[in-house]
């Protein structure tokens, strides 16, 4: 297993990027304002581990704390460059050896065509976070996505958008601490994922502090399974998941993910946003191996 150092400097490294993105030039149009957020936040999911047979599902809390800086590198006109950098503490209930921490580093280009308020818009968005487990070393790693998105108004009080997704995820333990038998050979791939998506959003602002939002996404490619059992389970890679509990096992799998989300969003002030949502995903997975998993989600973001 890589040392605990090892997987430190991963992180820190990590929070030098977001650091040294965010010292980066004034605008061109004038004085920067960079802004500072705390976040909290509080989720449940119905089945965490995402597992195939209903006898292996937990549900399971996971509390956030979170910091973020954005810093405004550039405005011209409509378009903008945004840089971002964070740190969070994720604390699960039960499952308490995936509680986690980590640092991420983004940036974001948003443009218009045209000036007029209504215009459409298009956005590209690229991040990247470390991640250190409480204990559960094969899931220390880094993942990292690219978003592109198109969005028009079609009214003061209600939008569109839509666009496509890449994110890769990668475990930094190449050498994970598993049984030596030759099912466990691909231990270290596990956490290895590489998943494509398509995405659509409509938003309605009832009122100029709430915005009601509905999203559907589609993914494609690989998701890991935490359970006792699997359908054809000598085909996928696999790890023994000690953070889940004796027996359970951790199976990378290729699979096509339906994923709906409806929420609302308020804000209380011009510095206090609090949102909460509902997400229910459906995969179907290779060999039959299908699950699903009901969320609920709640969190507000105080920015100074």
């Amino acid at each position: 297993m890589k040392s605990s150092t090892t997987n430190r400097m991963n992180v820190f490294a990590t929070t030098g990027l977001a650091v040294l993105l965010l010292a980066g030039p004034a605008t061109a149009t004038g004085q920067s304002r960079s802004s500072f957020g705390l976040e909290a936040g509080l989720r449940h999911d119905s089945n965490i581990g995402l597992a195939t047979d209903g006898d292996d599902e937990i549900d399971d809390y996971t509390a956030r704390l979170a910091a973020t800086i954005q810093y405004p590198m550039l405005r011209v006109g409509g378009s903008e460059v945004l840089l971002s950098g964070g740190v969070h503490y994720d604390h699960v209930s039960d499952v308490s050896d995936i509680s986690n921490y980590g640092a991420s580093a983004s940036v974001r280009f948003r443009g218009r065509f045209g000036s007029d308020r209504l215009a459409p818009w298009f956005s590209l968005y690229a991040d990247i976070t470390g991640l250190k487990y409480s204990d559960s070393e094969i899931r220390d790693g880094y993942k990292w996505g690219v978003t592109a998105t198109l969005g028009k108004p079609l009214h003061e009080k209600f939008a569109i958008s839509g666009g496509y997704r890449f994110r890769q995820r990668k475990s930094t333990d190449d050498s994970p601490g598993q049984p030596n038998v030759p099912a466990f050979a691909n231990a270290s791939e596990v956490f290895d994922l590489d998943q494509w998506g398509l995405f659509a959003q409509v938003q309605f602002a009832p009122a100029e502090s709430t915005r009601l939002y509905g999203e559907y996404s589609y993914f494609s490619g690989d998701v890991v399974s935490t359970g006792r059992t699997v359908s054809n389970g000598g085909q996928f890679a696999q790890a023994a998941d000690q953070a889940f509990g004796a027996g359970f096992m951790a199976w990378k799998i290729d699979a096509d993910i339906n994923l709906f989300e409806l929420g609302v969003s308020h804000n209380f002030s011009t510095n206090l946003n609090v949102d909460i949502a509902a997400e229910y995903l459906d995969a179907d997975g290779e060999s039959g191996n299908d699950y699903d998993n009901l969320a609920l989600v709640g969190k507000g973001v105080y920015r100074f």
